[in-house]
């Protein structure tokens, strides 16, 4: 996809002044110790001011932080010339995350950096091109990053995870052969889908019609 999507401007500064507007800006903190980018300015210790066009709503469950620490961290990285890679910077990117969810986490920042379709580990990040036909509906719904975390259950059945490690396993196969068949198939989750659909009004009802 190609939007919706954050367009981060960069010009070097003395000090980091952060300013957001369109889709969401009231709801987002220009503190540079509140906001995404401003993790990511410390990592890249690369001072800046910064203006963030949000095209990604806040809360929609498409990564909206991460388009903004995604962003900054590429434009950063070229304004004062670090020399990172593109996988370099998902770590660097992630550390924002950490802001807004307390963990600094990849799950959304590598996909944003490197495109197509990616796996994050403790070990690192790894992407593969895919050709997978998407229809896309963003519903007027709005659930925080923490609260979607807050709900992952602490403990799951043996059965169950069987299940979800299987499931995950032909998602991944799917997308490397761009099979939308096999990604389908792959799409069931019966310890953490469960748990966040109850944060999401008529959610059973839309994956019903969709499969």
């Amino acid at each position: 996809l190609s939007r919706p999507a954050d367009v981060v401007t960069v010009e070097k500064a003395a000090e980091t002044t952060i300013e957001v507007t369109c889709v969401g800006a009231q709801y987002i903190p220009e503190d540079p110790e509140k906001n995404t980018v401003g993790a990511v300015v410390e990592a890249l210790d690369a001072p800046a001011r910064i203006h963030i066009d949000k095209g990604v709503r806040p809360a929609s469950g498409l990564g909206s932080s991460a388009a903004s620490a995604a962003g900054a961290a590429v434009a950063l990285n070229r304004l004062y010339d670090r020399g990172l890679s593109r996988k370099e910077l998902v770590p660097v990117a992630a550390e924002g995350e950490a802001v807004v969810s307390g963990v600094a986490h990849a799950d959304n920042v590598a996909p944003s950096i490197l495109g197509g379709f990616t796996v994050t580990t403790a070990e690192g990040t790894s992407s593969v091109d895919a050709a997978i036909p998407l229809v896309v509906c963003l519903p007027d719904v709005a659930v925080s990053t923490r609260d979607a975390r807050r709900v992952v259950p602490e403990s799951a059945s043996m059965e169950d995870l069987v299940e979800t490690v299987g499931n995950a396993a032909t998602l991944a196969v799917g997308m490397c052969r761009s099979d939308p068949a096999l990604v389908g198939a792959g799409m069931s989750d019966p310890v953490v889908t469960p748990e966040r659909a109850r944060l999401i009004t008529g959610y059973d009802d839309v994956r019903e019609r969709a499969f």
